[in-house]
């Protein structure tokens, strides 16, 4: 039998704002993607801010690009592929399903290269999923009933449950939530740091992905001394 999932939290405006203009970050887009698996309603939004989008563009004046435009198109991307981080999309068969901790990951992620499932703390495990010089996506298991360690960061951080539920200062997330910390992201948002303070519930372990802009920054001392050999 198919249970039916209609998750209660979803992004904020301005992030679905962002996804629909595609200048949201590919960490940050990719939990929006795994949140709309779930829910007609962010996906519909998102639809219609892409047809406002289109039809804006539609009526503005013809603009002639610059003669050399293809040719530094090309250079560009040849200089992308040289320093290519280690988490790229299409390094794997489209038809390859991700397991990560025994688990399936979503068909929005099936084309990442997930890195070795670390311990991070007592009841926790960390796989980084996505990463590049403007932001990382984790794949965070945390047991039954365990809180995450404090944490703060910079800028936006989007986090979308896969199984299991936790809270937060904010309430309840079940599969297919996002939790979002600082709607008013942005250049004001990368310069202020914030607490989040995350427990798993105690029925089962709660496994999420969680886009991040910039390393975090946790409270514990032995995370802290170990930090330098992990990837965020």
């Amino acid at each position: 039998m198919t249970v039916s999932i209609t998750p209660s939290k979803h992004p904020s405006s301005a992030v679905l704002l962002d996804y629909a203009s595609a200048t949201l970050g590919f960490a940050h887009r990719l939990v929006v993607e795994t949140h709309v698996l779930h829910c007609q309603g962010c996906a519909e939004t998102i639809s219609f801010l892409k047809g406002v989008g289109n039809e804006f563009t539609a009526n503005l004046p013809p603009v002639t690009p610059p003669a050399d435009l293809f040719e530094r198109s090309i250079a560009s991307f040849n200089a992308a592929e040289a320093v290519r981080p280690p988490f790229q999309m299409g390094e794997a068969p489209a038809e390859m399903p991700r397991i990560v901790d025994r688990m399936v990951l979503p068909s929005t992620l099936k084309d990442l290269q997930p890195s070795r499932l670390r311990w991070l703390t007592p009841g926790i495990r960390h796989s980084t999923l996505w990463r590049d010089d403007f932001s990382t996506l984790h794949f965070i298991r945390v047991n039954a009933g365990v809180k995450l360690p404090a944490h703060s960061h910079r800028g936006l951080e989007l986090t979308c449950v896969l199984r299991g539920a936790f809270r937060d200062n904010d309430g309840l997330y079940s599969v297919g939530d996002v939790a979002e910390e600082d709607e008013d992201y942005g250049e004001a948002a990368l310069r202020r740091e914030h607490d989040h303070l995350v427990r798993a519930e105690p029925q089962e372990s709660c496994m999420c992905i969680l886009a991040t802009t910039g390393r975090l920054h946790f409270s514990n001392w032995m995370i802290r001394l170990v930090q330098f050999t992990l990837p965020f």
